[in-house]
């Protein structure tokens, strides 16, 4: 205990110096000329080789019976520089969660002739372009075998097919540019049809799919404190949303070379869908955490209410995502970790990350139109730095 006496003292300094914020005033964003449509390139989908940084394909399913499903392969890892890294997450239709999580050499990637083939141990995806064109619908065929945490066997095998055209954020990073940090959304919905195994079960579900990829050649952690995430469906409408915040700590401003996100405030933005055609996308909105409760399995406190708020089309936006359920929690300090060190300082500079499938509800207008839906979403949280 004696020679843990210094750590403790200078990590408690530490979190004092950052005191954790309070819930923000709820604000509404002032309209602006939302900023022009990025034509997608399916470039923005393919492979950007490089060295540190990050890189990976992610995919999940909402399926009608109340089960999901997540897999994600990586590249490249901005926290463990050498490694790709997979991760498939299956829940059960009462909520039972089933992950499994590996690392692998780096350069144990897989890559196709289009953009998202790829393979990476068990896990594989074939693309199939339905038309031509850089926009042209897409499908996708998921076939990944693990085991969970307890030793039981999982799989999945699913087909998802686009019903939106794919999306790129005006101020994404792509090849030529300096690069920082790419997103681009090659499927902001589709359909999943398919099967998923637990154990010697073997079930046929269908629903809602997402997939996206990310890229960029340095650690989140130098400029980013914490961010939140989520897609929603409800009826015809589809939503897409994020919310970056910069890490403000001294550490961060010497370490940032990018400016991005901006300093001085969140970068917030919500996409909008209706049917088959993309409807708006703007950044006049700011989404609000409520109701922040502490996660047993992720080791700290998390929302389980988001707020989006905005303006668009003269009109107020109103979003709200209420958790249902928790469908992966992740404590990135739970191994190996001094249980006191951890107590002293997880609510503040402790990484973890939370996805939650939630009961969506939304009004906006468009083009003189008032929508009002319901439906359902899947929201993340993710705590990088100081919280």
């Amino acid at each position: 205990m004696t020679r843990l006496l210094p750590l403790v003292v200078t990590l408690t300094w530490t979190a004092a110096c950052f005191p954790r914020p309070q819930t923000p005033a709820a604000a509404v964003p002032v309209e602006q000329v939302p900023p022009a449509w990025a034509p997608f390139r399916n470039v923005d989908d393919a492979p950007h080789p490089g060295k540190g940084g990050y890189e990976w394909w992610y995919y999940d399913a909402l399926f009608d019976d109340g089960s999901s499903a997540v897999m994600v392969m990586w590249d490249r890892m901005m926290w463990q520089e050498g490694k790709t890294w997979q991760e498939l997450v299956i829940t059960d239709p009462d909520g039972k969660r089933h992950a499994f999580r590996a690392t692998l050499p780096a350069g144990s990637m897989k890559h196709g002739p289009l953009p998202a083939d790829g393979e990476l141990g068990t896990f594989k995806v074939v693309e199939e372009r339905l038309g031509e064109g850089e926009d042209a619908p897409r499908r996708y065929r998921l076939t990944a075998s693990a085991k969970d945490e307890s030793g039981t066997p999982i799989a999945l095998d699913l087909t998802l097919e686009s019903l939106l055209p794919p999306w790129r954020w005006p101020r994404t990073a792509t090849v030529g540019d300096t690069l920082v940090m790419g997103w681009s959304v090659a499927m902001p919905r589709g359909t999943a049809m398919g099967t998923l195994t637990v154990g010697n079960t073997t079930r046929t579900v269908s629903g809602t799919a997402y997939h996206d990829h990310n890229w960029g050649d340095a650690d989140f952690s130098e400029h980013m404190a914490y961010w939140y995430w989520g897609r929603a469906t409800l009826g015809d409408v589809t939503l897409i949303f994020a919310q970056i915040h910069p890490a403000t700590d001294p550490l961060a401003a010497l370490k940032n070379r990018s400016g991005f996100p901006p300093r001085d405030e969140p970068g917030a933005l919500l996409y909008v869908g209706r049917g088959r055609e993309h409807l708006f996308q703007t950044d006049a909105v700011q989404i609000t955490p409520y109701q922040e409760k502490y996660s047993v399995k992720g080791g700290r406190r998390r929302p389980e209410r988001l707020v989006i708020r905005g303006v668009h089309d003269g009109a107020p936006i109103h979003v709200t995502l209420e958790m249902e359920r928790e469908v992966e929690a992740l404590d990135m300090l739970e191994r190996g970790t001094n249980p006191l060190v951890h107590l002293l300082v997880h609510d503040y500079l402790a990484p973890a990350y939370f996805r939650m499938r939630s009961r969506a509800h939304a009004v906006f207008t468009h083009a003189g139109v008032t929508y009002e839906r319901t439906g359902e979403g899947l929201q993340e949280s993710m705590y990088l730095r100081v919280r």
